[in-house]
């Protein structure tokens, strides 16, 4: 994917109100090259997750609406930063950049961080199970559903606790042995 297929893209973007960029798309320059401009030039709620991480410059981030997913590793590399070990470092730290790029950040890991520039939340829903190849491409589509409908740093705490919630439920049936499809089967259950 490239620069080509922004006009398509932006076109798309008038019919929506929230994007996601990243799950799957690849780390190739001309990818990251329309990931920027999309940061950029539309006006949308966008979701950041995946391999648009890894490709995005954050400068562009105070030029959107955004919500950002990194793990550890992601975050390190996107932020140029390394995260601190003490747990109430890194949530200054989160929100210190939440109020720098002006972005919501979910920090994924055993607690989830979910900062903004005014508030956090934690979240320990969830566990090791979830580290399944998958389980943030869910995370990120059900953050950019609920962004539809509610504030950015609202649809990233309710959807990290969603998703955390069906993977709890799941490991109390299976234990560690779930896919990210069981995790999508077990949203109904989690959220009727």
């Amino acid at each position: 994917m490239d620069e080509s297929a922004y006009d398509d893209i932006y076109m798309l973007s008038q019919k929506v109100d929230s994007i996601l960029i990243g799950s799957g798309s690849g780390v190739e320059e001309k990818t990251a090259k329309l990931f920027n401009k999309i940061l950029c030039d539309i006006d949308k709620n966008i979701i950041i997750d995946a391999d648009a991480l890894k490709v995005i410059d954050k400068e562009n981030l105070k030029e959107s609406k955004c919500i950002v997913t990194p793990h550890q590793h992601e975050f390190e590399e996107l932020f140029s930063i390394k995260l601190p070990s003490r747990f109430d470092k890194k949530i200054l730290l989160l929100q210190e950049l939440s109020a720098g790029y002006d972005t919501t950040i979910i920090l994924k890991g055993p607690t989830d961080i979910i900062s903004t520039k005014d508030d956090y939340k934690l979240n320990d829903t969830g566990n090791q199970g979830m580290t399944v190849g998958g389980t943030g491409d869910i995370l990120a589509g059900l953050a950019t559903s609920l962004s539809t409908k509610l504030t950015l740093f609202e649809a990233a705490y309710i959807s990290t606790f969603i998703i955390g919630c069906a993977g709890d439920k799941l490991y109390e049936e299976k234990g560690y042995n779930y896919t990210a499809l069981d995790i999508i089967d077990k949203l109904n259950d989690v959220i009727s």
